[in-house]
């Protein structure tokens, strides 16, 4: 049976989804594939739409930027498109190679590819106890708690986003 991962509200299930209803949380979830491919393509043209802000804004065509991370110019034509087959994500070795020649944020990039940065995923492991705490969390608590620790932190450690 194929697994769903569905966002209701402001909580994404992931479901093994029996005709009308999840097995699990017993929630109606009358929906078509068409809906399932309509949440996954809007996820993978986020990215897209980031690559393709990033390679227009440094002036690069299809053609030209796809030679220097080392794919063909329709497969990058996908990318942004979200159109690609199987899983629908890019590997994050080219997400690696896109961020390092258009100067942009790989954690971002990666972010939007739904692939896990690998510091965030270290400290995942070092404290998961954390980590299951915040993922209870609603978007108004994980909201305040960023506020809090943004204020935190010192400016010269935080990250500069582009």
């Amino acid at each position: 049976m194929k697994n769903w991962k569905l966002g209701i509200g402001n909580q994404e299930l992931l479901c093994q989804p029996l005709p009308g209803s999840c097995y699990k949380c017993k929630i109606d979830l009358s929906f078509e594939q068409a809906d399932v491919n309509r949440i996954g393509n809007a996820q993978m043209n986020a990215l897209g739409d980031r690559i393709r802000q990033l390679r227009t804004s440094k002036g690069y065509s299809l053609r030209k930027l796809a030679p220097l991370v080392g794919v063909g110019f329709s497969y990058l034509s996908k990318v942004e498109n979200g159109k690609l087959d199987f899983d629908g994500t890019p590997s994050q070795s080219l997400i690696h190679r896109l961020a390092d020649v258009l100067e942009a944020d790989e954690d971002e990039l990666l972010l939007l590819a739904r692939h896990l940065p690998r510091e965030m995923a270290d400290r995942i492991f070092e404290r998961p106890e954390v980590f299951r705490l915040l993922a209870q969390c609603d978007d108004r608590q994980l909201q305040d708690f960023a506020n809090r620790c943004s204020s935190d932190i010192p400016a010269t450690l935080r990250r500069k986003r582009d």
